[in-house]
């Protein structure tokens, strides 16, 4: 179990890390989409209209999500992270920081739940044509499945973090 204020700093740190990448990333696939595949309407076909308003439903759907997942994070420093919200100053004392983490480890199951349904629904929907996805250096589909899967498995981050 993790014992120590800077151990736990780096849980927080971590965290926060991986939740802005999956933000970020979701963001940007739904502005590669917009801009690329445009409004539903504006298809002829039913089918592909529905299929590409099912896509944006989903991305929608998952972007609220990832923010109540960052606001009850958010939340939980302001709560138990910090000694007091104007400090912003990490536990020190160790009833504090062991509170800290049956917390955080209350917040992860709750947040585990809604990402295995995130993963479930982006696996669900039709992926969009990579060409609309690509950019230089990467897929953003990918990383967005990979930054929500790497959330996923913060588990593992976190036995690392404590002494053996």
């Amino acid at each position: 179990m993790i014992d120590s204020a800077d151990a736990l700093w780096q849980l927080n740190t971590e965290y926060t890390q991986r939740l802005a990448r999956a933000r970020s990333s979701l963001e940007l696939v739904g502005r590669l989409l917009a801009q690329h595949v445009g409004e539903p309407a504006s298809y002829d076909d039913p089918d592909v209209s529905a299929a590409v308003k099912q896509l944006f439903a989903v991305l929608d759907y998952c972007n609220d999500r990832l923010n109540l997942i960052t606001n009850e994070h958010r939340d939980w420093r302001y709560r138990y992270f910090y000694e007091s919200p104007d400090s912003r100053r990490v536990v020190q004392e160790d009833a504090a920081i062991r509170q800290a983490l049956i917390r955080f480890s209350k917040m992860r199951t709750h947040h585990e739940r809604m990402l295995r349904e995130l993963a479930m629904l982006i696996d669900a929907v039709p992926r969009p044509n990579p060409t609309i996805t690509r950019v230089p250096n990467a897929d953003m589909w990918e990383m967005m499945r990979a930054a929500i899967a790497q959330l996923l498995d913060f588990s593992g981050f976190m036995a690392a973090l404590s002494p053996p």
